[in-house]
C-alpha cells in the first residue's frame, strides 16, 4: 500500500529537501529540555494558526532530528510529518508533496506498511493531491488507505471516519456521486455511533450528504439532511459561524 508516483525523485534528494538536510550540520545544542521548549513554541503557534512563526521552529527541530538521529528515525519522521501539515495548511502543496515522497517510503521500511503513522502520512498525501485538483490520484491513494484503515483501526476509528470523509470529497469532484453519498452515509453512521448525533462534526457529514443529494437532484433527501445539520449548528456553535452560512447556502439551494 505504498504511495503511488511516489518514486518520482528516484531516490535522489530535490535541492530543497537536500539545503534542508544541509542546515542540520549547522550546530545546535538539542539538549532534550530545549528540544521540548521549541516543540511546545511551534505547536503553539501551528494551532493558533501563525504558520509563518512556526515554520522556523518546526526547521530546526527537523534539523536536531536528521542530526541526532538521522533521517530514518522516529523523531526525523515526526518532524517531517509535521512539516508537511504545515506546508498543506499554507498551501504549499509542492513542498508538501516534496516532503511526503520523501518520507512515507522510510516510514514504510521503519514502522511497517500499516503501521497507523505511516497511514496517516498517506492519507495527508492524498490531500495534497486533492488540493492540486488531482482527484482522481486523491481518490485512488485514499482508497488504499481506506482498506488498511479498516483492517488495523477499524471502521469506528476517527482517522479512518477522517479517511473516509476524504474520499467521499473526492468522488464527488469526480461526479462520482453514487460513491460519494454510499461514503457518506457509511461516515454519518459512524459519526453518530462514535461522537452522537447532536455533535457539530455529525453536522458536517448532514450537510455533506445533503450537497451530494443535491447533485443527484434528490432535493427532498438532501432537504432532511441539510435541515438538521442547521439544527445542531444552532444549538451547538456560535451565531455567524462559518459553516453554518455554508450550509444555510446549501439550504436554499435545495429549496429554490
Amino acid at each position: 500500500g505504498g504511495a503511488e508516483g511516489g518514486g518520482r525523485c528516484g531516490g535522489l534528494e530535490t535541492a530543497r529537501l537536500g539545503a534542508m538536510r544541509g542546515r542540520a550540520s549547522t550546530r545546535w545544542d538539542g539538549d532534550r529540555q530545549r528540544v521540548e521548549s521549541v516543540n511546545h513554541l511551534w505547536r503553539g503557534d501551528y494551532d493558533q494558526g501563525r504558520l509563518e512563526e512556526s515554520e522556523p521552529l518546526m526547521q530546526r527541530l527537523l534539523d536536531v532530528a536528521l542530526r541526532t538521529h538521522g533521517d530514518e528515525s522516529s523523531e526525523a519522521l515526526n518532524a517531517w510529518n509535521s512539516l508537511g501539515m504545515l506546508y498543506m495548511d499554507s498551501g504549499r502543496t509542492s513542498e508538501a508533496e516534496e516532503i511526503y515522497e520523501h518520507a512515507i517510503p522510510i516510514a514504510q521500511r521503519l514502522l511497517g506498511p500499516e503501521s497507523p503513522n505511516t497511514l496517516q502520512m498517506q492519507s495527508n498525501f492524498s490531500q495534497v493531491y486533492y488540493m492540486d485538483e488531482r482527484f482522481q490520484e486523491s481518490a485512488d491513494l485514499a482508497e488504499r488507505v481506506l482498506e488498511a484503515q479498516m483492517r488495523v483501526l477499524g471502521d469506528r476509528h476517527p482517522v479512518t471516519s477522517n479517511t473516509q470523509n476524504n474520499l467521499a470529497i473526492a468522488y464527488k469532484k469526480l461526479g462520482m456521486f453514487d460513491r460519494a453519498r454510499a461514503m457518506y452515509v457509511e461516515n454519518l453512521a459512524t459519526s453518530i455511533d462514535v461522537l452522537g448525533p447532536d455533535h457539530p462534526d455529525t453536522a458536517i457529514v448532514y450537510t455533506n450528504l445533503g450537497n451530494v443529494l443535491i447533485n443527484m437532484e434528490r432535493y427532498d433527501e438532501a432537504l432532511g439532511y441539510l435541515e438538521r445539520s442547521v439544527e445542531i449548528h444552532r444549538a451547538s456553535l456560535p451565531p455567524g459561524f462559518f459553516g453554518t452560512g455554508l450550509t444555510l447556502r446549501s439550504l436554499g439551494a435545495c429549496l429554490a
